[in-house]
């Protein structure tokens, strides 16, 4: 949790109200506030320290500091409460009905008491994964899984059937031709590579003359 800084007050005035005790040791700073309501009461021990701009309000019973304790500076302190000997407040905690156990160090910023906040399970909210359009078409496992096309350096093309060449049309109006198709075809588009590729004709010897 993030703290802005503590700016210094204006206004060191303190502020009484209510039956407020207070041993003569303890050590209060400027800008404190400590109101009690009727029959509620604040009792300060010896050798407790409020840093300033504390508010103490005791609330349905006694706000008790006991011994040693120290309250940081802007620590707020609602209703009936014990804070244990020589325990430490860290700055700008909040504490309702909430009591300290002695020597214990709550960190600066804390929340403590406060059930006015509840997580139910209405307030979780479900992602639900976006449906892809009706036409959009995914290949079939089994046919990617059995069909694999190589590129061969005379620019055919192999497709591999559980070892075997044969013609398939997988899907739609694509056809796709087995190795011997493919031969026919690139002998029928260009007779001519292929006869500069046959072994010439055997010449009749010479007869003669």
């Amino acid at each position: 949790m993030s703290l802005s800084p503590l700016h210094p007050i204006g206004n060191f005035n303190s502020h009484i109200s209510g039956e407020v005790i207070i041993d003569r040791t303890a050590a209060i700073a400027p800008g404190v506030v400590f109101h009690a309501d009727p029959n509620s009461k604040i009792i300060i021990a010896a050798g407790v320290c409020i840093g300033m701009g504390v508010v103490l309000h005791a609330h349905d019973g006694n706000l008790e500091i006991e011994t040693g304790v120290n309250l940081g500076a802007g620590v707020l302190v609602v209703g009936k409460a014990t804070i244990g000997a020589n325990a430490c407040i860290g700055a700008a905690t909040t504490i309702f009905n909430c009591s300290v156990a002695p020597k214990q160090v709550i960190p600066p910023g804390s929340l403590l008491g406060d059930t006015s906040r509840h997580l139910t399970a209405d307030s979780t909210v479900e992602v639900e994964a976006p449906t892809p359009p009706a036409d959009e078409t995914q290949p079939s496992p089994s046919t990617s899984a059995t069909l694999g096309a190589t590129p061969e350096s005379n620019g055919q093309v192999a497709v591999q059937e559980q070892g075997q060449l044969e013609s398939t049309q997988p899907s739609g109006d694509r056809i796709v031709y087995g190795k011997a198709s493919i031969t026919r075809l690139m002998a029928t588009l260009f007779p001519h590579s292929q006869s500069l590729n046959q072994p010439p004709p055997d010449t009749p010897p010479s007869q003669g003359t």
